[in-house]
């Protein structure tokens, strides 16, 4: 059984330059913002009380000094540090004193950013054709400590200088590089492309996190946008009562953001999720959730969950995988709300750190996805501005965010992940299609009032729609798990066809549901299969305070239905993917009518552009569809998509419909009347080899690892993980051996000889080079390993007897990733051994993480005889096609058509194997052809075409033929025997891996193609003799060029 321990390291970073010692910057005059969106900043400021916002600075500034002077007057008299420094050089710093006189100190929240949340789709050259960079736009970062302006990340294509220091705190301290490295994940500009951050072109005003309130109802009263804040309250130091609490911190910030409804504040959840001790009255009796406290329980705010890089398809933007950093804190609120709200990407992030101009690190944290969040937001402000000349109010900023996310498992909001990983993609193509087939409204509510439209949903997608809102600030809420709800007005989101969908909810700290939702002021309602019309209504329960409540629609998979009876697509854009074989794929459509027409409305779709050829590529199914008077109905268009083998880049069909109302009223939606199919192509060039990831563990669970301990001192292989900071390629849980046991709590030294045994592990025949990528670290000094890959682990001396990978010594307090390749593993099944030892003389422990496992194989090419197995695929025009076996995929042959013919379905296969050579049509030894063949039989005989046609050999095979033929593969020629005649080819010889291909060119592609030299395929020009038993007819011997056919006994000696 594995000892699961939590282990407080010091956080460690990798940095691209060291130094040792650390100046001051001098003094950074405040920044004003650009001119570019100076109107649309006048137009927020003016809409503002500017009174109301004036009050509350005054409060808000009264209430930090206060509290402060308390605490440092607290700290005096008690002889506390009022920063209480790290061992990694960063420090807590005091802020104010508990109800119950706690001292309460801020702490920071550490542990392919643009990618997981989908950023670069909209930078300059990203998927949606955008130029959304973040020009012109300011964030805001409160931190630790002050940044270094003059670092390079912030000179760039966006403007030089673009970093201000805007609270005169100029003097960098051991936080300045985590703010550093904040602001840097933001708009840094890519110089070091690794660093690139999210907004890229954009500017930052950054200051420390003392009077962080007041200093931001200041700026919010300016027209700020966006904050971020990767900090927050240690969560060990404490009263229980305050984890998920509506407290005066959470009160405070949602009072700020009701009064600026343009601003909007980023807050990293923290870093205590493998922390289950800190609450010691967790909500529920769930030790491992209720771990948010102070403003990151606000309403109004976004909350950040950290997640690891995600798997994202390049091309269409759409997530494969993403898993959440244990370590990120876990909600909800006392009340349930649904906190963290969402989840960026904050594992491993590299970004600029405040040792010099040209100074990188690489850190983890929800301090880190925060701001990947914050510069995310800022794009899709940026993108909103464009389109409409004016900025979103932060909730519809929040709700979009929410809205748009990819759910992360399970189904629905959780307290881990919120609504899932952020999809700036998703929600700029929402901005995009707002009006046409979307739905982004600013609305307002008035007090007794209902909202309500009718929703007519496209067919295709999932109908979606939510309601955000930014509410009221609420009385503080004391006690420990308070259920009392924080939300001050209540709204309420329904949708309607005969059956009422209602948004969802959390039901308990670890499951949600559908339902009437009390608590939080974002409802979102989800239907998977919608069709039809939909009815959506807003209400409200009790009285609105202040008599009415500003909130945001979105729909999406649906738009608000016309007053008329207008015909729309249900999407004016689709995608599919065509198939290899001789089949097709159809792609259906459907049309929505609004309302129901007068008379029957007939629909005529026609062809109006699109790289693929119509009648060649594809048809229309359904050339014309009615909607019968009195009927709402949908309708489909079907296209038939005919498949191919011919790599190519995706093409498109753009089809148009027009109405005839028949004297009717019907008409045709001008924004939806225009439909644009993309068919991807899923035909590839094969490569010679292919890369596959066999085996992969994150330590998170080892189950069937075997843990040796070879010495006997019972000091094992633990399993650890980081509270704070960490090391570069370590998340979560991870094995680690001690040599120093104080570092844990024990006492002496063990004398290490442990051994970590994987599961079996198979590698592929055929694998050309294995690689082994990990984590590896010493904590406190170096330490020692061995890493051996062994097929034997019935004895330590067997183990012992393997391959060594690896054997070095760990670098102390830093992780490295390392890559270890070995080309002679081919066809073992054996085991990876970690072994820890000849450690005596250190002082720590051997850490280890993230186990990958990848093999290159080679692409294998086909040598038997497959009739059965072999392939179809159509070849309708010029191009390039690669047949492989059907079942197995083995390469065979590639067509390349450069004559354009429609050959129709093509059949290929192995038609006969070996790897030595045989007669053809009589001929003897040299001009003997090779055993392999290949028969090619297309659906349409074309006699005078042009094509190239390579086929595939092993290297056996074609040496096999040179030694017994005996000849020489420069002097083979391609024969393809049609059944009426011969047509031969000579040949370009090439590789492919440690292959052999063979190329010809042909006029037409039917037939049996055989291989060996020109004599083999020669025709006999002379006359046919008979041998009757005694005699020649006609008279005399053959000569060499004659037919010859023996019908009786014949002896050559005579």
């Amino acid at each position: 059984m594995k000892r699961f321990w939590t282990l407080v390291l010091l956080l460690s970073v990798s940095l691209a330059s060291a130094q040792t010692l650390r100046r001051s910057d001098d003094a950074n005059q405040k920044k004003t913002d650009s001119t570019k969106y100076a109107k649309q900043i006048k137009a927020i400021v003016d809409s503002y009380d500017k009174d109301a916002l004036a009050d509350l600075f005054v409060v808000n500034d009264a209430k930090e000094r206060a509290e402060k002077q308390d605490a440092l007057a607290y700290a005096l008299v008690k002889n506390i540090p009022v920063k209480r420094y790290n061992p990694d050089g960063t420090f807590d710093e005091l802020q104010k004193l508990a109800a119950d006189g706690t001292p309460i100190y801020y702490t920071l929240h550490n542990v392919n950013a643009a990618i997981s949340t989908r950023a670069n789709f909209l930078n300059t050259g990203g998927g949606l054709g955008l130029t959304v960079d973040g020009n012109g736009l300011t964030a805001h970062v409160w931190d630790g400590g002050p940044t270094r302006p003059t670092h390079q990340e912030f000179d760039g294509a966006g403007g030089n200088n673009r970093v201000s220091i805007n609270d005169g705190v100029t003097t960098l301290n051991g936080n300045s590089f985590h703010a550093q490295h904040v602001t840097g994940t933001i708009v840094a500009s890519g110089v070091n492309a690794s660093a690139k951050g999210m907004a890229w072109q954009g500017d930052a005003l950054t200051h420390d996190w003392n009077s962080d309130l007041t200093e931001a109802t200041s700026e919010a009263g300016s027209g700020m946008l966006l904050s971020n804040h990767s900090y927050g309250y240690n969560a060990t130091a404490i009263p229980d009562s305050w984890f998920g609490q509506y407290g005066t911190d959470a009160r405070d910030w949602d009072n700020l953001m009701y009064n600026a409804p343009y601003y909007l504040q980023i807050k990293s959840a923290g870093n205590d999720g493998n922390n289950n001790t800190a609450n010691g009255s967790p909500l529920d009796g769930q030790s491992a959730y209720d771990k948010l406290n102070g403003d990151a329980c606000a309403k109004n705010n976004l909350v950040i969950a950290n997640g690891q890089d995600a798997s994202i398809n390049p091309v269409t933007g759409a997530l494969i995988s993403v898993n959440r950093n244990s370590g990120s804190s876990e909600g909800p609120t006392d009340d349930y709300r649904i906190k963290p709200d969402i989840m960026g990407n904050g594992t491993s992030l590299t970004s600029t750190y405040d040792g010099s101009d040209t100074a990188y690190g690489t850190i983890s944290g929800t301090s880190m996805s925060a701001p990947n969040v914050t510069g995310t937001l800022l794009l899709l402000q940026e993108h909103y501005n464009d389109i409409n000349s004016s900025f979103m109010k932060a909730a519809t900023l929040k709700g979009l965010a929410l809205h748009t996310a990819d759910d992360e498992a399970p189904a629905g909001p959780d307290a881990q992940t919120g609504w899932g990983l952020l999809n700036a993609k998703v929600a700029a193509e929402t901005i995009t299609a707002a009006g046409t087939s979307a739905v982004i409204s600013e609305l307002n509510l008035s007090n007794g009032g209902t909202y309500q439209v009718t929703i007519q949903s496209d067919g295709v997608n999932p109908l979606m729609a939510s309601i955000s809102w930014t509410d009221p600030a609420h009385t503080p809420i004391s006690g420990t798990n308070n259920n009392t709800p924080a939300l001050v007005n209540d709204l309420d989101l329904r949708l309607d066809n005969g059956t009422t969908f209602t948004p969802w909810r959390l039901t308990g700290v670890t499951t949600n549901g559908n339902g009437d939702n009390n608590v939080d002021p974002f409802e979102r309602i989800d239907i998977s299969s919608a069709s039809g019309q939909y009815t959506l209504t807003v209400t409200h329960k009790g009285s609105l305070s202040s008599g009415s409540q500003d909130f945001s629609l979105i729909v999406t998979g649906g738009t608000i239905a016309a007053s008329s009876p207008e015909i729309s697509y249900g999407t004016t854009t689709t995608t599919s993917t065509e198939g290899t074989d001789c089949n097709f794929t159809d792609v259906t459509v459907p049309l929505n009518i609004a309302m129901a027409p007068s008379q029957n409305a007939d629909v005529t779709f026609a062809v109006n552009g699109g790289t693929a050829t119509n009648g060649v590529d594809y048809e229309i199914l359904t050339p014309t569809v009615t909607f019968l008077q009195g009927q709402t109905a949908s309708q489909n268009l079907t296209v038939r998509f005919y498949n191919d083998g011919v790599v190519e880049s995706p093409e498109t069909a753009i089809i148009d419909f027009t109405v005839n109302p028949n004297g009717g009223d019907a008409t045709a939606n001008p924004a939806a009347d225009s439909l644009t199919i993309t068919m991807n192509d899923d035909d590839t060039v094969p490569s010679s080899t292919t890369v596959t990831n066999i085996y992969s563990e994150d330590f998170e669970d080892w189950t069937g690892w075997l843990n040796l301990d070879r010495d006997g001192d019972t000091n094992t292989w633990l399993s650890l993980s980081f509270t704070s900071g960490g090391y570069t390629g370590f998340t979560g849980q991870f094995p680690a051996s001690e040599t120093d046991l104080t570092v844990l709590g024990g006492s002496g030294k063990a004398n290490a000889d442990n051994y970590l045994v994987s599961p079996q592990i198979s590698i592929p025949a055929g694998t050309t080079n294995t690689e082994f990528t990990f984590s590896v670290a010493g904590y406190n000094t170096i330490e020692h390993y061995r890493l051996i890959w062994t097929t034997d682990i019935s004895s330590y001396a067997a183990i012992d007897a393997g391959i060594t990978l690896e054997e070095r010594d760990a670098t102390a307090n830093t992780g490295d990733i390392r890559t270890i390749n070995r080309n002679d593993l081919a066809g073992q099944s054996g085991y990876f051994v970690i072994r820890h030892y000849n450690s005596f003389s250190n002082n720590g422990l051997l850490l280890f993480d993230a186990l990958e496992i990848e093999v290159t194989v080679e692409t294998p090419v086909q040598t038997a005889v497959n009739v059965g197995t072999s392939n179809q695929t159509d070849v309708p025009g010029a191009g390039t096609m690669y047949a492989g076996d059907s079942s197995s995929g083995d390469i065979m042959i590639a067509i390349n058509n450069t004559g354009g013919d429609d050959y129709g379905c093509v059949t290929t296969h192995v038609s006969r194997a070996g790897t030595s050579a045989q007669s053809h049509d009589g001929s003897t030894s040299p001009d003997l052809v090779m055993d392999k063949t290949f028969n090619i039989s297309p659906a349409n005989t074309v006699s005078s075409g042009a094509t190239s046609v390579t086929f595939y050999f092993t290297e056996t095979e074609v040496a096999g033929w040179e030694a017994a033929a005996p000849g020489a593969r420069a002097n083979l020629v391609a024969a393809r025997d049609d059944g009426s005649s011969v047509e031969t080819s000579a040949l370009s010889i090439g590789s492919f891996g440690s292959h052999v291909t063979l190329t010809g060119t042909f006029t037409g592609l039917n037939g049996t193609y055989y291989f060996g030299p020109l004599g083999a395929f020669v025709a006999c020009t002379g006359v046919t003799k008979t041998w009757n038993g005694s005699n020649w007819s006609p008279a005399g011997a053959p000569g060499i060029t004659d037919n010859v056919i023996i019908n009786g006994n014949y002896t050559t000696g005579t």
